[in-house]
């Protein structure tokens, strides 16, 4: 079929069996406007690679004539990259089976494409392929924006958790350097009292000191990059944040079958925050929610989601649910790094999730007198 495709004679079609087959078409008329009232691009092609008929969606779709489409072989509108797939399947068709789905980019007439998915169904006997096309351009740009949008959480994530990391080595590094110098002084000070102390020896304790110090200093150095970290921040409404997340679980929610609801404030509240961070934090709480409850089997399992305004420009965000809660001789560890009550947690969501709401001068809670499941929130000061 590549053969043909490409052969010279692709530019010379039967004049009079295109003249006899738009007649046919053009006398069914109830059929002809159903064909050309589809949002959906419906045409009639031949085996020659040439397009026979087209409806209107063609033309509104990528913007090219009918004429440029029936004077053209199909196969010239598609992507370079897309090429070798739609020979593949035109290949199929012409042995008579149907092709149920396939995606490729067709070129508009401004130049940019356009993603189509096909359905075709060939009619060997008559040397045509029937084909309707759907324009998925705008959900192929969403599902790209999705994907990035989760590694971008994900590179927050690991972010989060080097920070946390390196946050924590410094501080205990920190403990040994300290006793190093402390030992190098008393060391001195007990040379400094022998009548015959080694050659050397105290210029050797001298350098160890310096170089301890040196090892400090670089440690306070990184502690402090660790904790001015330069982020994105923006203007956003806290509301606005939440609802991109609940449309980022969506399937999650529904695969587990669980309600999820939200329940906004009556007014705006407006936050300066990095989006992402601030969206890592929601997904740990409504994941943990939604592990809880499906782990405990719970049937119609439910997590809400609310916005408080609170006094001294604060608004409080909580995520609550009805699963099994939180067992009173954990509640008041279960902020604390690499303290795990999963079987394949790392222990790192929710202390990396208070680190970085107490970054933005919040708090993350836990509220102890829940009783009917788990409930936890945080405040985070609203920018007037």
């Amino acid at each position: 079929m590549a053969k043909k495709l490409n052969h010279k004679e692709l530019q010379k079609r039967g004049k009079e069996q295109e003249a006899t087959e738009a007649m046919q078409f053009s006398q069914d008329k109830p059929f002809e406007r159903l064909f050309n009232l589809s949002l959906d691009m419906l045409c009639v092609a031949g085996l020659d690679g040439y397009f026979r008929i087209i409806n209107a969606a063609f033309e509104t779709t990528l913007g090219h004539s009918r004429e440029v489409f029936l004077e053209t072989p199909f196969i010239e509108f598609v992507h370079p990259d897309d090429v070798s797939s739609t020979l593949e399947s035109v290949a199929q068709l012409s042995t008579g089976a149907p092709v149920t789905y396939f995606e490729n980019r067709y070129r508009c007439k401004d130049g940019s494409y356009k993603w189509l998915a096909w359905t075709s169904m060939p009619m060997i006997d008559e040397g045509l392929l029937y084909a309707v096309a759907r324009d998925i351009t705008d959900k192929k740009r969403s599902e790209a924006e999705r994907q990035y949008h989760q590694q971008e959480m994900a590179h927050v994530a690991r972010l989060s958790t080097a920070g946390e990391m390196a946050s924590g080595m410094a501080h205990e590094l920190n403990q040994p350097l300290t006793a190093i110098t402390s030992y190098c002084g008393t060391a001195a000070s007990l040379l400094s009292s022998m009548s015959s102390p080694p050659a050397q020896l105290g210029e050797i304790l001298e350098r160890t000191t310096q170089q301890a110090h040196r090892a400090s200093e670089i440690i306070r150095h990184l502690r402090e990059f660790i904790s001015k970290e330069n982020l994105h921040k923006e203007l956003l409404g806290i509301d606005k944040i939440i609802s991109s997340v609940l449309e980022f679980l969506k399937f999650e929610v529904q695969e587990a079958n669980i309600k999820i609801e939200f329940c906004p404030a009556s007014k705006i509240c407006t936050v300066e925050v990095d989006k992402v961070q601030i969206e890592q934090v929601l997904i740990n709480l409504v994941r943990n929610s939604l592990e809880a409850i499906s782990n405990a089997n719970i049937s119609s399992g439910q997590i809400v989601l609310q916005t408080r305004v609170l006094p001294n420009n604060l608004v409080e965000v909580t995520v609550a649910d009805n699963g099994p809660g939180v067992n009173a001789e954990t509640i008041y560890s279960i902020f604390a790094p690499f303290k795990t009550y999963k079987e394949t947690g790392m222990g790192l969501g929710l202390s990396l999730s208070r680190t970085i709401i107490e970054a933005y001068d919040g708090k993350l809670w836990v509220d102890k007198d829940y009783q009917d499941g788990a409930r936890f929130g945080f405040e985070l000061p609203v920018i007037a």
